[in-house]
């Protein structure tokens, strides 16, 4: 069965571009996407540097139980302005 991925995505249209761009490149290696974060292998959230803390301080507690929960990866990224 192949991994699963799942991206969040928080800003403007480069951020979303980039997401797109993020599960092409997934899923030539071989991820298919997940209906939602627990079902996933890996959780990708791409967001804008300008709400970096904001996001990050909303997303944290969920994150850190599906983290705990699975014990798989979490990658952030995003563009600096």
């Amino acid at each position: 069965m192949p991994e699963k991925y799942s991206i969040t995505t928080y800003g403007c249209q480069m951020n979303k571009s980039d997401s797109e761009r993020i599960a092409s490149l997934l899923e030539e290696e071989g991820y298919s996407q997940s209906p939602d974060e627990m079902g996933a292998d890996l959780i990708v959230v791409n967001m804008c540097s300008v709400r970096q803390s904001a996001v990050e301080a909303s997303l944290k507690p969920s994150l850190s139980d599906w983290q705990r929960e699975r014990k798989n990866r979490l990658e952030k990224g995003g563009f600096l302005v």
